[in-house]
Formats: structure tokens, C-alpha cells, sequence
């Protein structure tokens, strides 16, 4: 979320007054207070609920996207584990638009990870049988 879209719910959040420019015109009004729904103001950040089919609930800091290099780096860097596991660990914790997306071309573009991942695995090709040679 970029830092203009972040201080807007932000401040809605805490006045519950929307801001001007969004106010007047009816489709981003609507909008707006559609994605404010489920984020809440909490130790001075945004942070969405996520609710699992066990019931339980978690609380997901969102991200500007200034912080999202940073996290993605700090979850990948450590043991490298793919895009897979990075994007497991990071939405233990943290939440944006775009998270496959991000952690999928971090990871696809990371030098030390192209370098030394293992070669995918090769067709196999038909056999061709080599002539014998007529005299020994």
C-alpha cells in the first residue's frame, strides 16, 4: 500500500471522516470504505483481521511499499527457502496486494538462489543404438 492510500485509511480510522477527495466522488467513496473494512488503527500501524476456518483469528501488519523489500529479504535471505515457504512465513505475520506476485520475483531474480538451485530434470531421449565394429 503506498503512504498516501495508508495515512487515508489511517486517518479514517481514527476521525471516521473520509477524506475530501475521495469523499466526492461516490464510486472511490464506496470503495474506500469497502477496504476499510476488516483493517484496524492498533500500536500505531494498520492491521487487518484474518480469520481461519478453525475459527481462529490473527492480526496482520499491512505493509507500505517502502517495508515490503525489506521483509521479503528478511524471510527469504535467512535459509533461502523458495517462494513457497518465504510466502508461508511472511503471512504469519504481515499482509499486502500483491504477495505472490512480490515474493515470486524477489525470489526469481535473487543471484544467489538462480546460482545455485538445482537444474530442473531433463527429458529423457530415445536411445540410439551404436553400430559394432566389423573387425576386432
Amino acid at each position: 500500500m503506498d503512504a498516501t492510500e495508508y495515512e487515508a485509511i489511517r486517518g479514517f480510522l481514527q476521525t471516521n471522516i473520509i477524506p475530501p477527495e475521495i469523499k466526492s466522488d461516490r464510486y472511490r467513496r464506496k470503495n474506500f470504505v469497502r477496504k476499510c473494512k476488516g483493517i484496524y488503527f492498533q500500536e500505531n500501524k494498520l492491521m487487518k483481521i484474518f480469520r481461519k476456518n478453525n475459527g481462529c483469528v490473527k492480526y496482520l501488519d499491512i505493509l507500505l511499499v517502502s517495508e515490503i523489500d525489506n521483509i521479503i529479504g528478511f524471510y527469504h535471505n535467512v535459509t533461502h527457502p523458495g517462494i513457497n515457504s518465504t510466502i508461508d512465513g511472511i503471512r504469519n505475520k504481515y499482509d499486502w496486494n500483491g504477495i505472490y506476485n512480490d515474493v515470486g520475483s524477489y525470489t526469481r531474480t535473487y543471484l544467489n538462489c538462480q546460482t545455485s538451485a538445482a537444474l530442473p530434470p531433463q527429458p529423457q531421449r530415445e536411445l540410439q543404438p551404436i553400430p559394432l565394429p566389423e573387425e576386432p
